[in-house]
C-alpha cells in the first residue's frame, strides 16, 4: 500500500483545528478561572459603562467588561436599581 502525502492544503487544515481547538479550550479555562477567584457580591459592574447591577438584572454578569463589585459602586442601573 502506498503512503499518501497530505497536501498544503490538508495540512493547513490540520493546524487550523488545532489552533481553532486550543483557543476555545483557553477561552473556557480564563471564564472557569474568573467564575472561581470572582466573589459572590450580588453586584455587577459593567466597566465599560460604570452602571451597578444586581442579580436579579438581566445585564448580571451579562457584560462584555465586568467584574463583581460593592453596592457603592458605580452608576445604578435604571432597570434593576443596582
Amino acid at each position: 500500500m502506498k503512503a499518501r502525502i497530505p497536501t498544503a492544503a490538508t495540512a493547513f487544515h490540520w493546524v487550523l483545528t488545532a489552533v481553532l481547538l486550543l483557543g476555545l479550550a483557553l477561552i473556557i479555562a480564563r471564564g472557569v478561572a474568573m467564575r472561581l477567584e470572582s466573589p459572590e457580591t450580588g453586584y455587577w459592574l459593567n466597566t465599560a459603562s460604570g452602571v451597578r447591577h444586581t442579580a436579579d438584572c438581566r445585564y448580571y454578569e451579562n457584560t462584555k467588561q465586568g467584574r463583581p463589585c460593592q453596592p457603592d459602586e458605580g452608576l445604578a442601573c435604571g432597570i434593576c436599581g443596582g
